[in-house]
């Protein structure tokens, strides 16, 4: 019995150490290849605002709030698709590509990564939150303001090029979000961006705040773990961005 139980053990002990390693040495390979950027403080008005336009102005020019901000991006040669369907690609247009992307990425967040696996769990059961992380439901959206994805995204901004989620916790009415905005919030901002003829941008940005004297709250990207997890999602979403110029499975 204690031979049965120390074997367990030791099994469990080495099985989380080697994926423990794998997922170091992942986060090491992902971000040598990954352009990636990130602050934090009372940021200067001159280090995002021109690129996320639903974070309130306050937040990025009156001193008065401490903010986050992470950005990762990846560039893509267009000559990686097939020949055959090069031309074809190139003429369609950006924000189908945008889509796609999003399907793509959403579908494999809420299928493989723990933060998604959590999300789900806490969702309100029978809620269109809990719905939003199914396969079939990620398919069918076409990022639209008010647009719920993976329970805590919703769409505030949509553009040809990209668009910008409100982190909306489960407990935040709609109506409410603006209000919450003035104290405490978040962006994730995922957009494609043509690179001259032969080049395509993605980025993924992520944008938190809360105001600089409140202690209370410490944001998930203040975190070492977290934001470990976070650098972690979002190199490997961007790594996967050829597989979608490539792949239309996830596109009608």
């Amino acid at each position: 019995m204690h031979r049965s139980l120390l074997l367990a053990s030791s099994l469990a002990v080495g099985s989380s150490l080697a994926l423990s390693l794998y997922l170091y040495w992942l986060h090491d390979t992902l971000h040598r290849c990954t352009h990636h950027t990130s602050r934090s403080g009372p940021l200067a008005s001159y280090s995002v605002a021109d690129r996320i336009e639903t974070v309130p102005e306050a937040v990025f020019s009156s001193g008065l709030f401490f903010s986050v901000y992470d950005r990762s991006w990846r560039v893509v040669k267009k000559k990686i698709l097939p020949e055959a369907e090069k031309e074809q690609e190139e003429q369609q247009e950006l924000g189908n590509l945008l889509t796609l992307y999003l399907r793509h990425n959403m579908l494999q967040f809420s299928q493989f990564f723990p933060q998604a696996w959590f999300l789900r769990f806490i969702a309100p059961a029978g809620s269109l939150s809990r719905r939003s992380f199914s396969s079939e439901y990620i398919r069918r959206l076409d990022f639209q303001p008010e647009d719920v994805v993976c329970g805590v995204y919703v769409v505030k901004l949509r553009t040809r090029n990209k668009v910008e989620f409100e982190i909306r916790p489960f407990t935040t009415p709609a109506s409410a979000s603006a209000a919450a905005d003035e104290k405490t919030g978040g962006r994730l901002v995922i957009s494609i961006q043509e690179e001259g003829r032969d080049e395509y941008v993605f980025s993924n940005e992520t944008v938190m705040w809360k105001a600089v004297d409140d202690e209370s709250v410490v944001l998930p990207l203040e975190r070492a773990p977290l934001r470990w997890m976070h650098e972690l999602a979002s190199w490997w979403l961007l790594d996967s961005a050829g597989d979608v110029l490539i792949d239309d499975t996830t596109y009608p």
